[in-house]
């Protein structure tokens, strides 16, 4: 009866803990600040559905296999693994399912989560049937259920059945008789009591013997000496916790499991376990896994001693405070540190197994030993601190939890006060084109903060660490102050001036030089710069030609210093007096005119700096107009660089970034407008009309930031560091070398649209031809595995497109790597396409459902050179399916 009772309970307690997550779901959706039209209508189906086919059925399952496997083995540990062990048990089935090549029906039914079974059972459906209709009760759903519900039950009555009390006082079942005897063998705390020698043994001693002389020492030296020992001492005992060794395989197996099955590139094509992939999944698991290590072990090695009945002994002992808690710190980190060792084995024997051998161990090295530990040992002193100043075990687990995952999924709670998020970083890829590309330089600075923070933390372990009986806060405190002594002053001064520092430094740079407006700010600078010139919005000139010498600096800090001219023509019919330029916030302005004269006004707005020019003469209609400009576009300070999406074109190698990012844009700039009407009301700006709004869309093409441009001549002349190639679009009429410069001149030959690519790299190239276009194929050294199938899928689109659609107006056609991104984008005669984004692929030409998306994407990117280049659309319904829907359509034609 006490054992259906818990059962029961932990089944209610598990169905109302989870009860939160949809009760979250709705209260979420009903929130005054959640825009109602991207919400559809409340549907209670909706909510229970996931309950009837997941959550329920999840907690039946895992509740009784757990249930089954504690009262077998008698040990809430086995429990706790049980989940783990499942999900590995399932990584190994999946890993066999794909090798034989078997339907996906088979792989839902060997998922015991049965989260597949919902994305099998409506795969086939369009955006609009899975934003509407509830998902059905399926085959692939109450099959999957049904098997592991029977399961998981046959196995509770047999454990049932097998159970007793009495047995536990009798004979003990085999498992577990072998189970203790491992513990004994592997617990170095569970040692056998000594037997008593007999009496007869025991040997006569007619005097004492001379004990030796002691030599005390309790200074720096004895100190270093007793951590080492505390960390042998606890390294010892903690390798063999069960715990422990459950992670150390899971991880290395779970790893090897994973790089067999789950290792994709960006399109979800299998790929090459390339160290990158691996990196990024190993650090995955490891924030999966390790914290729920860490957390454990920190409890256990603070608590250890007390635990054990032990601490009268070990509280007397001439230790220092501060080397007990760095000698349990430095173990914990070991601990961690052979983790990550053996994720670098698995990942390196993952690579080999599937003979790819280009091992790069200095990038495991960085990302595993400089970025991930870094990570767990802030994540392991935090808990150790937690549990000293508590002093309540299992409150102390409840509270690193709580703190760990609050900091690790508070991104949107801490947006603008990262030095609050304790252990926060930017983020930082790994590209073998580009390596870390800069990123890791402001990782430093956030990790020196912490580290400062962090040792802060460490001190106050060391000053309130409990040894002896008194355990009370006013007793603690009075202990506290007399271990604040000199050394510990010195140290803890120094770790906050060090934190002040940096955090100020961090502070200045993010906050002060490169501050984010807030909501209320971006509003009313939007106001401003359209009170200003929401005149000029219909009234402005297109650009028809672009001239421009650009001089980029790889080798240096990735700054790009273009001068150039724009041609304007005025295309409405009505003179036009005054020109509106619009340019990036972090572009430096050396000079920027119109027919020689300089801006008469600037205005504020969130994106860009504005400038007005009011003509000498009105531009008549058909007359044209100069802008001459000189710029300077360069990285801002590393520590203002949140993440990559803000400095991702500034790279020593892969240099890539957009002309919009840099040049002059014409007209009144409408990203973001005001266009709600109270405020609009508010702030005295007229009423949005509907019809003129609508007309206005026609004539604005949405691939220009400002709808600036129809078709332009375009020219321009750019170098680089002498080992690069700088690319633009274009045909490239000569390069030539200068001194440590390589020059390259590139000219249009027929108007294009003026957005256009500016990249700069070491790489190799294979030149191929289809008919008199010539296809450049521009990539990373090593990465030539799929480029034959992407020259065949530009080659058969041109075939299919110039039959169809009409000439290719270039006599070249590029196809560039660039670094990090996960995306390709066409532009006039060249296309960008992300490293991992089909160049490490692999496909089965003998596998009837495999998709040769090397191929593919590559038709799809070619087929854009019509659908977006020379048919250009505005910003109405249907742009999407011209920019997208068409291209999709020419590369399936061609694929099929």
């Amino acid at each position: 009866m006490l054992h259906k009772l818990a059962l029961i309970a932990s089944f209610l307690i598990s169905l109302i803990t989870f009860s939160g997550l949809g009760l979250g779901l709705w209260l979420g959706s009903i929130l005054p600040w959640m825009a109602p039209q991207r919400i559809g209508p409340f549907n209670l189906l909706s909510y229970v559905q996931p309950y009837l086919y997941l959550v329920i059925p999840n907690i039946l399952i895992f509740g009784l296999f757990s249930f089954a496997l504690g009262l077998l083995t008698r040990r809430t540990l086995t429990s706790y693994l049980s989940i783990v062990g499942l999900y590995f048990a399932y990584s190994v089935v999946a890993f066999i399912f794909s090798v034989l090549n078997l339907d996906a029906f088979f792989n839902v039914l060997a998922n015991p989560f049965g989260n597949g079974s919902v994305d099998y059972a409506v795969r086939f459906w369009t955006k609009i049937e899975q934003n509407t209709l509830s998902v059905p009760f399926a085959p692939a759903i109450w099959l999957s259920r049904l098997i592991y519900l029977g399961l998981s039950a046959a196995f509770f009555a047999w454990i049932w059945r097998r159970f007793s009390f009495a047995g536990m006082a009798t004979a003990r079942p085999r498992l577990e008789q072998f189970l203790d005897w491992l513990e004994r063998r592997l617990l170095v705390w569970k040692t056998t009591p000594p037997q008593e020698r007999p009496a007869e043994a025991v040997p006569v001693r007619s005097e004492l013997a001379t004990l030796p002389t002691a030599h005390r020492h309790y200074g720096p030296g004895a100190q270093a000496n007793h951590v080492w020992r505390i960390v042998q001492m606890e390294l010892k005992r903690l390798i063999w916790n069960p715990l422990v060794l459950a992670i150390l395989s899971i991880s290395v197996l779970v790893l090897m499991v994973l790089v067999g099955t789950s290792i994709r590139d960006n399109f979800g094509a299998p790929a090459l376990p390339a160290t990158a992939f691996i990196l990024d999944m190993a650090s995955l698991l490891v924030k999966f896994l390790a914290p729920l290590l860490i957390i454990f072990l920190a409890g256990d090695l603070v608590w250890r001693e007390r635990e054990v009945k032990v601490d009268p002994l070990t509280d007397l002992l001439p230790v220092r405070s501060w080397a007990v808690v760095l000698g349990k710190l430095l173990a914990l980190v070991l601990i961690l540190a052979l983790v990550l060792v053996l994720l670098t084995l698995g990942g390196l024997l993952a690579q080999t197994l599937q003979q790819y051998t280009h091992y790069e161990l200095g990038v495991y090295a960085i990302g595993f030993f400089t970025l991930v530990l870094v990570d767990l040992l802030l994540i392991s002193i935090l808990a150790i601190t937690i549990q000293v100043l508590v002093n309540q075990k299992f409150l102390g687990y409840l509270l690193s939890a709580a703190l760990v995952i609050v900091f690790a999924q508070g991104d949107a709670l801490f947006r603008s006060a990262r030095l609050l998020q304790y252990g926060y970083k930017p983020d930082a890829y790994y590209s073998p084109i580009s390596g870390y590309g800069g990123m890791l330089e402001p990782v430093r600075w956030y990790q020196g903060y912490w580290l400062a923070i962090a040792l802060l933390l460490l001190c106050v372990s060391a000053l309130f660490w409990v040894r002896g009986v008194d355990t009370q806060p006013k007793q603690r405190w009075r202990i506290a102050r007399q271990r604040f002594t000199r050394p510990m002053q010195t140290v803890m001064g120094l770790s906050a001036l060090a934190a002040i520092l940096l955090g100020g430094w961090i502070f200045y740079n993010t906050h002060l030089l490169n501050p984010a407006p807030s909501r209320a700010q971006v509003e009313a600078q939007v106001i401003a710069y359209e009170q200003a010139y929401g005149r000029l919005i219909d009234a402005q000139p297109k650009i028809t030609a672009v001239d421009w010498q650009g001089d980029l600096y790889p080798e240096a800090d990735g700054r790009f210093a273009v001068k150039g001219t724009y041609t304007l023509e005025n295309k409405t019919q009505q003179p036009i007096d005054t020109i509106l330029l619009n340019l990036a916030k972090d572009i430096q302005v050396n000079q920027l005119t119109v027919n020689g004269s300089a801006a008469t006004a600037t205005a504020e707005h969130p994106v860009v700096q504005a400038y007005e020019f009011a003509l000498a003469a009105p531009l008549q209609p058909g007359a044209t107009a100069e802008v001459s400009f000189d710029l300077l576009k360069k990285p801002g300070p590393a520590v203002a660089r949140a993440g990559i999406k803000n400095f991702a074109s500034h790279f020593e190698n892969g240099l890539n970034f957009r002309s919009v990012d840099f040049m002059p844009m014409v007209g009144f700039f409408q990203r973001p407008r005001l266009k709600n009407e109270q405020k609009r009301e508010q702030a005295g700006l007229p009423p949005l009309d509907p019809t003129a709004e609508a007309a206005r869309q026609t004539q604005y093409t949405p691939l220009t930031p400002a709808g600036d441009a129809d078709l332009a001549q375009f020219s321009a002349t750019l170098s680089t560091s002498a080992d690069q190639i700088a690319i633009t679009s274009g045909e490239l009429r000569r390069d030539w070398v200068e001194g440590n410069r390589h020059y390259f001149q590139y000219q249009s030959q027929e108007p294009i649209l003026p957005v256009v690519p500016i990249l700069s790299g070491r790489y190799e190239v294979l030149k191929d031809q289809w008919q008199d276009v010539q296809l450049e194929l521009y990539y990373h050294p090593g990465h030539d595995r799929n480029l034959e199938r992407m020259a065949r899928g530009m080659k058969n689109t041109l075939d299919y497109a110039t039959q169809n659609f009409g000439p290719f107006p270039h006599t070249t056609l590029r196809l560039v790597e660039v670094p990090y991104v996960g995306e390709a984008v066409s532009y006039p005669a060249t296309i960008t396409r992300g490293e991992r984004f089909g160049y490490l692929a692999k496909f089965d030409d003998n596998d009837p459902t495999s998709v040769d998306e090397a191929f593919r994407i590559a038709a799809h990117e070619t087929a854009h050179q019509w659908w977006g280049q020379q048919l250009i659309p505005s910003d109405t319904p249907g742009t999407k399916f011209l920019l997208e829907a068409l291209p999709e359509y020419t590369a399936n034609q061609v694929y099929g």
